[in-house]
């Protein structure tokens, strides 16, 4: 397990914490030896995380320049330096020149979302999970390929073991690598090694996509969520065992919304709209904190409103969460770290390897926060605009730039983070019109009337060209 801390009175060698098994260097202190309470990675001088992500044996993170590092297991090229060799310190990554990373998530092999809206990935690839149109590993990146006709941008990618997803900026979403379970969501159980489109269920733009091992799962713009590929564990949510070549609906508890979703190895773990967190799926050691060994969402009635939240404590509320393989961690608002699930490396935190979340009395207050150090709290994306300074990477669709677009295209602008007003309040659909111009050929040009809406997560403003001017717009 990893954390990003706040950037407020760290060491010289970072803001990132890691802790768990560490026998490859994957905590990336420069040690070959693990750890069960959290230790300082060692980031190159200055350098401070802005995003992370924990793969199987190897961890890999954006830090401020825009650059990648990874460490830990190198033997498939998992740390894309070239180098078929595993570190127990960060080393750089050799994504393309003059490009800079937006996105990053790590399997047995790393993908990465570049400025300009393409992908690539490294590491092991002989399922074609690197999407390149071969079957083999690589210790650099590649570019994935692009999709036929005129394809979006990638916006956000998700890597599961062997298999990757990418959220398009047009809302839909694309897969490549092993596909044998129906993990792609193309109605084959087949591998691709180039991108395929996901068969998706409703046409509402996608805010977040996870990967597991042989599935898939994404939450949308209404708040709904689905999931795709082996379902043994109840891990797609639908109240049954059998997996699925397309995606399936989760049944959620009515009235709620989930904003975010994170895949274990056979679980997932959303973030829900009124702050809590739900889990199902496999459940042998805890993983998905209901005091119990229970797996969830094989059988009727475990599902919908039988589906409970996690018990994290009164009042608390979850701002970010992350399935390991049989263990999860989340984060609270009080920048509180909690986890949950199994411990046989120390993966909790907590001094000891005790499974918790496995029987009664072990969530809820008498779950302990992990001890990160004193007076620091981890980050989370949500909160990087104000903690990190580091400005978000902006996408638009169509392209910045573009010539003779027509004055009733959708334009879309798309953030690798949410995204706040520049005095820290909450953007909605009723104060978003006011900060957006939108003018006929360049900046001197007639005003277009238009309707602007922000998705759930704050990721993707949808500007629709209309006829009418709101009283915002004057």
């Amino acid at each position: 397990s990893c954390a990003i801390l706040e950037q407020l009175y760290l060491p010289p060698t970072g803001n990132v914490v890691c802790w768990g098994q560490g026998n490859f260097g994957q905590l990336g202190n420069g040690v070959n030896a693990g750890s069960n309470t959290p230790v300082f990675a060692q980031l190159p001088p200055g350098a401070y995380a802005v995003e992370i992500s924990v793969g199987w044996d190897s961890v890999c993170a954006i830090i401020d320049d825009g650059s990648v590092i990874c460490w830990g297991v190198g033997s498939e090229g998992q740390l894309g330096n070239g180098a078929n060799a595993n570190s127990n310190v960060p080393v750089q990554v050799d994504i393309p020149i003059g490009r800079t990373a937006t996105s990053i998530s790590s399997g047995w092999h790393s993908c990465s979302v570049l400025d300009d809206g393409s992908a690539v990935c490294w590491g092991r690839g002989v399922e074609g999970q690197l999407g390149n149109g071969a079957n083999a590993n690589s210790n650099v990146p590649l570019y994935v390929s692009p999709l036929s006709g005129p394809a979006p941008h990638h916006l956000e990618v998700g890597v599961g073991k062997f298999h990757s997803c990418s959220i398009l900026t047009d809302g839909s979403a694309t897969c490549w690598g092993q596909g044998t379970s129906g993990q792609l969501g193309n109605g084959a159980a087949a591998d691709s090694n180039v991108p395929v489109p996901v068969n998706l269920l409703v046409p509402h733009p996608i805010t977040s996509i996870s990967s597991g091992v042989k599935f898939t799962c994404a939450t949308f713009v209404d708040g709904s969520s689905e999931c795709w590929g082996y379902g043994l564990w109840g891990q797609l949510g639908n109240s049954d065992w059998f997996g699925s070549l397309t995606p399936v609906n989760v049944d959620l508890p009515s009235g709620l919304e989930s904003l975010e979703i994170s895949a274990g190895e056979y679980h997932a773990c959303a973030i829900m709209g009124d702050g809590t967190a739900m889990c199902w799926g496999e459940n042998s050691n805890g993983q998905l904190g209901q005091g119990n060994t229970n797996s969830i969402g094989d059988e009727t009635d475990e599902m919908g409103d039988n589906l409970a939240a996690v018990s994290l404590g009164s009042g608390r509320q979850v701002l970010g969460v992350s399935g390991g393989q049989a263990h999860t961690s989340v984060i609270l608002d009080d920048g509180s770290v909690k986890s949950f699930g199994l411990n046989d490396y120390g993966q909790l935190g907590k001094e000891n390897t005790s499974t918790l979340g496995d029987a009664s009395n072990e969530m809820g207050s008498d779950l302990a926060a992990i001890d990160l150090g004193t007076g620091l709290d981890a980050a989370t994306t949500s909160l990087s605009i104000t903690t990190d300074l580091v400005t978000p990477t902006v996408t638009f669709t169509p392209v910045n730039g573009t010539a003779n677009v027509s004055s009733s295209a959708n334009v879309l602008i798309a953030f690798n983070e949410p995204v706040r007003n520049t005095d820290n309040s909450a953007l909605s659909d009723d104060n978003i019109d006011a900060l957006i111009t939108l003018k006929d050929t360049d900046a001197s040009g007639s005003d277009i009337a238009f309707d602007a809406t922000i998705n759930s997560t704050k990721t993707l403003i949808t500007i629709v060209p209309n006829s009418n001017f709101s009283s915002l717009q004057t």
